[in-house]
């Protein structure tokens, strides 16, 4: 009995994976400060002294054998192309590429991206910029019907994996280009900051699904994100930030609300091989709650590691999901931007 329920857990999870393909809902991560090109293509290159490469991995639902994870990793590369004569203005390429693969293998989503970035400084020192981005992208879907499973391959001898089934998937790989936009505004004051920007996503209103006869144009999705930081007097400091994802057709509440808290300790200056010691605190309303670790090193490197706890309904006796996420970012850079990346404080902008 048991087996048969982990059984059709798992043909839940393949009807939600093809209906995630359809409706769009795009991967998103707990660490999403360390994905910015996920964010808002705003953010790209944005206080980035020459270079900076940032990997993610994710494992979402793992911890029980029977059960197949969700598993995405992303590579990106920013670099920052021009600035003025005073060092305020930013313009910056970004690229990167997602792999997102769920039930092991069954649905299988890759991206590749593409994407400029201008933020603009209001004032003299630099202190208040107002951005803008553009992203191309470009996705590839594959599903595998041989690894579904259906109610009709359960019998009195329990699953049959052997049985036909009756679905027609004919539509096994798609692609599309799509194209992504979004502002962000920010001002670094002396004992205080904050940050703020909205992006759009799927402007362009590509096609996707798996059966010719029923293809959808994919919901945009709007992206909200927010932080505020607190500068101590010890260096130390204290933020608080938010990601708001809402899918225009997915009814009244957002699909993804995120708010925490974190606070950075400083623990030694650039002579030190740990400078920064960051820890946070994140809750998904309605699906999970989230510790995060954080450690800085004096070569401008972060690595990150966080745990979701899962709080809502798909947390069963059957059942033990949890979710990890790791994080690496590096800024670098070439002689001739050697004394701006010692300027650099933050690997990543929370």
């Amino acid at each position: 009995m048991k087996r048969i329920i982990l059984y059709a857990t798992n043909l839940f999870l393949v009807w939600t994976a093809m209906t995630v393909t359809v409706k769009a809902q795009d991967p998103n991560f707990t660490q999403y400060f360390s994905s910015p090109m996920t964010v808002n293509p705003a953010l790209i290159g944005k206080d980035v002294a020459d270079w900076r490469a940032i990997a993610n991995y994710r494992t979402q639902w793992f911890g029980n054998s029977d059960a197949f994870p969700f598993r995405t990793s992303t590579f990106s590369m920013e670099k920052r192309l021009s600035q003025d004569k005073i060092g305020t203005n930013q313009l910056a390429l970004g690229m990167m590429v997602l792999s997102d693969e769920s039930n092991a293998g069954l649905l299988k989503n890759n991206y590749a991206a593409a994407g400029l970035a201008y933020n603009n400084a209001l004032d003299a020192e630099g202190k208040q910029l107002l951005g803008a981005g553009i992203m191309v992208n470009y996705h590839n879907r594959i599903l595998d019907p041989s690894k579904f499973v259906f109610q009709s391959q359960f019998g009195s001898m329990g699953y049959q994996p052997n049985i036909g089934t009756p679905d027609g998937v004919n539509i096994t790989k798609d692609s599309y280009v799509d194209v992504n936009v979004g502002v962000n505004f920010s001002e670094r004051r002396e004992k205080m900051g904050y940050s703020m920007g909205i992006s759009y996503f799927h402007a362009s209103k590509p096609s996707d699904g798996a059966y010719i006869q029923n293809q959808h144009y994919l919901y945009p999705r709007i992206s909200w994100q927010g932080s505020v930081q607190f500068y101590l007097k010890n260096r130390d400091e204290i933020e608080f930030s938010s990601l708001v994802n809402h899918q225009v057709s997915g009814g009244e509440n957002p699909d993804l609300f995120m708010l925490g808290a974190l606070y950075k300790l400083t623990v030694g200056d650039q002579e030190y091989p740990i400078t920064k010691i960051n820890i946070g605190f994140w809750d998904k309303f309605n699906q999970s709650a989230s510790a995060y670790l954080g450690i800085q090193g004096k070569s401008h490197w972060l690595l990150g590691v966080s745990y979701d706890f899962i709080i809502n309904d798909q947390k069963t006796s059957f059942t033990n999901y949890q979710s990890m996420e790791f994080s690496f970012g590096w800024q670098f850079a070439g002689k001739k931007y050697k004394d701006r990346l010692s300027q650099v404080t933050n690997v990543l902008n929370y």
